[in-house]
């Protein structure tokens, strides 16, 4: 809206945001192409002078750490900002470890192309859960999903939809 907003303006501002969340597959993806000013801004100041790719499961937490006092001071920006660390660094190590030649093969096989998109099923409501906790309620919009069990078949439910 705030672009169609400048180009009636005659201002021709790029794109911020170019990807939606249901349209990544992983989280360097997704905040990558997420407020990419901003991003860009936090890679030549942040991350390339802790030591950028060398170091990336540890500048993460700064990086997000910044990023969630950076919108505000506030304990459920910082329980959203960890969280999506926690769930990040399973996806670099895994990344880098099937990065290797030998694993080339893999991505041929249609048993890898079901297990990708679990966990691409995975990481999209993982995503919605942490915005619900660092931009909605809190983190007590996790007690509210899961104080009945009811909530356990509709769980099952999105994310299914989520895997189709």
């Amino acid at each position: 809206m705030a672009r169609c907003w400048a180009l009636w303006d005659d201002v021709d501002a790029p794109e911020n945001m170019n990807r939606c969340m249901f349209n990544n597959h992983n989280f360097e993806r997704f905040w990558r192409s997420w407020h990419r000013g901003f991003n860009q801004w936090l890679i030549r100041y942040i991350f390339i002078p802790l030591g950028g790719s060398k170091t990336k499961i540890w500048n993460i937490w700064v990086i997000f750490t910044f990023v969630a006092l950076w919108h505000d001071i506030n304990l459920n920006l910082i329980f959203w900002a960890w969280g999506i660390c926690i769930f990040m660094m399973p996806e670099v190590y895994v990344k880098n470890y099937f990065k290797k030649d030998k694993y080339k093969f893999l991505w041929k096989q249609l048993w890898w192309k079901y297990a990708c998109i679990t966990a691409a099923s995975v990481w999209i409501y993982f995503m919605c859960i942490m915005n619900l906790i660092g931009f909605g309620m809190g983190y007590k919009i996790l007690y509210a999903m899961f104080e009945k069990m009811d909530n356990f078949y509709g769980f099952c439910g999105i994310y299914i939809a989520l895997f189709f």
